[in-house]
């Protein structure tokens, strides 16, 4: 198989009988004129013929079937990847519990911040509701009880005095 020409690198899809139509006919074709890949084919035929027969069968020592046995026991199984996790976060123990910790103050104190925001603006509208309520009562000494004006100034300009800062 060393010509100039190409020639096939793997039988196999020719010897199981899996390959598609095309490329089997093109396959067979070579082999039909090519001498050296035909004998390559043959050997492997003969090759695949014994591997496939029912009535192949290796025999082993019970000893060699033992220590078998007990390698593919004892391999063990790949990890799940919470083991896997696991593994990776257990040397970084310290680093998660002081984020872990950092989170935790920072999100009570964004609380607490956020309570005492509510708090005090509770307090100031109590004390404006109160700083209402209490100048209400002590009376206004520009409004009258009818709600007419009792600004002392008020007479003064509207009397016929002669203004002094008027310009008539």
């Amino acid at each position: 198989m060393k010509t100039g020409i190409e020639h096939p690198q793997d039988f196999g899809p020719l010897l199981g009988g899996d390959s598609s139509e095309a490329g089997r006919e093109e396959l067979l074709g070579h082999l039909a004129s090519c001498e050296d890949c035909r004998a390559e084919y043959e050997s492997w035929k003969a090759c695949d013929r014994v591997f496939r027969d029912p009535g192949f069968e290796i025999e082993l020592r019970p000893a060699l079937w033992n220590s078998l046995r007990s390698r593919l026991a004892a391999r063990p199984a790949p990890p799940s990847w919470t083991e896997r996790l696991g593994a990776w976060l257990v040397p970084r123990r310290m680093a998660w519990n002081v984020a872990v910790a950092s989170l935790l103050a920072l999100t009570i104190t964004a609380a607490g911040l956020q309570y005492r925001r509510e708090t005090r603006l509770t307090e100031i509208a109590a004390y404006a509701v109160q700083e209402e309520t209490e100048l209400g009562a002590a009376g206004n000494p520009f409004r009258a009880a009818n709600g007419q004006s009792e600004n002392p100034f008020t007479a003064a300009l509207e009397a016929d005095v002669d203004n002094p800062f008027s310009f008539k």
